[in-house]
C-alpha cells in the first residue's frame, strides 16, 4: 500500500501455481520493457539454488524424496520452477 500511495503501479499475485506465476512475470516484464522507469519485483515464498541457478518455487511445485544425481534434481526443478 505504501508504494501505491507513492504513485507506483502495484500488481499482487498470491498463491500462484507455475502457469499463473509465469504469466504474471511475463506481463510484468512486458509492462516495464523499454520504459526507463524504476521497477521492483518482489517474490515472497520459497526459492532454490541448484548448480548456480536460482529458481522461484511456485505453490504447485511437487518434489519427491531423494535425487540420486544432481542432474535429476536440475531436470525436475527446471520443469517445476521458474528460473
Amino acid at each position: 500500500r505504501t508504494l501505491q500511495k507513492l504513485g507506483w503501479d502495484v500488481k499482487v499475485v498470491q498463491d500462484a501455481g507455475l502457469d499463473d506465476a509465469e504469466e504474471a512475470i511475463g506481463r510484468f516484464a512486458e509492462s516495464v520493457a523499454g520504459s526507463g522507469d524504476a521497477c521492483l519485483f518482489a517474490f515472497i515464498g520459497h526459492g532454490a539454488e541448484v548448480s548456480g541457478s536460482v529458481f522461484l518455487v511456485p505453490r504447485d511445485a511437487k518434489f519427491r524424496g531423494e535425487y540420486r544425481e544432481t542432474s535429476d534434481l536440475e531436470k525436475h526443478v527446471s520443469r517445476k520452477c521458474i528460473r
